[in-house]
């Protein structure tokens, strides 16, 4: 499965913003890949690769006005070459979990400037745009708000792939 940047490296998120009660990855979601003997592949970080540690967040609009689109078109592009090569390999590859709320990594939600602050929108962030327009797999969404509902939602889609696979998995 592939994860968002921060869901395994809570480090290049903006310094303050650490989410929920973890120091530097979701635990949750590596037992997840452990009991399922799921693979995990980290996507890289477009706000981290744009503007690196050092900045304060944005909106999907102020992105938008400093490159981040062009550079995730690029990032996206490397992904879905990397997601081929395993398929070709015989790899069944789950999916792609992003970040609710996330102005790049946003599945069903992402965030918009509105008044001069900002406000979360049902929408996509730039980078999953980018990747929706080149891979078809499963797009999920972890919410740091509510790990539990996330977690919850993802290993139903992880049974779901496996049932529809026809695959044997030792969860020992």
């Amino acid at each position: 499965m592939f994860l968002a940047h921060c869901l395994m490296n809570q480090n290049t998120i903006v310094p303050w913003l650490v989410k929920y009660k973890y120091s530097s990855f979701v635990p949750e979601l590596v037992d997840l890949a452990k009991k399922y003997n799921l693979g995990i592949e980290v996507l890289p970080c477009p706000e981290f690769e744009l503007l690196g540690l050092k900045r304060n967040p944005m909106s999907k609009d102020e992105y938008e006005k400093r490159g981040l689109r062009s550079l995730c078109a690029k990032l996206a592009e490397e992904v879905k070459k990397h997601h081929q090569k395993l398929i070709d390999a015989g790899i069944m590859v789950f999916g792609i979990i992003g970040i609710a709320g996330s102005p790049s990594c946003g599945v069903n939600k992402t965030n918009r400037s509105k008044n001069g602050g900002y406000v979360e929108v049902k929408g996509k962030g730039i980078f999953i745009e980018e990747l929706q327009k080149r891979m078809e797999t499963i797009y999920l969404e972890w919410d740091y708000r509510n790990p539990e509902d996330s977690l919850r939602k993802v290993e139903k889609e992880i049974l779901k792939k496996i049932r529809e696979s026809s695959l044997i998995i030792d969860s020992h």
